[in-house]
């Protein structure tokens, strides 16, 4: 096995057993949840980054702070 079937393996364990203990409908939502927003950070954060540098002159920094606001209201 590759280190990332291992590690995928691990994820799905690991997961699997927290989600037993917590009830696995609240857990897929609660893993759904995360995963979308951490997509749509990623992927969207230009479009908030482009408002915030008209006030914030450092593009970099203008990025870090839209997705963060992405980031936060979807989680």
């Amino acid at each position: 096995m590759s280190s990332l079937d291992i590690f995928i393996t691990l994820f799905i364990i690991f997961w699997t057993l927290y989600g037993f203990f917590r009830g696995l409908v609240s857990e897929l939502i609660s893993v759904i949840c995360w995963s979308s927003a951490i997509y749509f950070s990623s992927n969207y954060f230009y479009l908030p980054a482009d408002f915030i540098d008209e006030f914030i002159n450092s593009r970099q920094i203008s990025n870090i702070l839209a997705f963060i606001a992405i980031f936060v209201s979807l989680s």
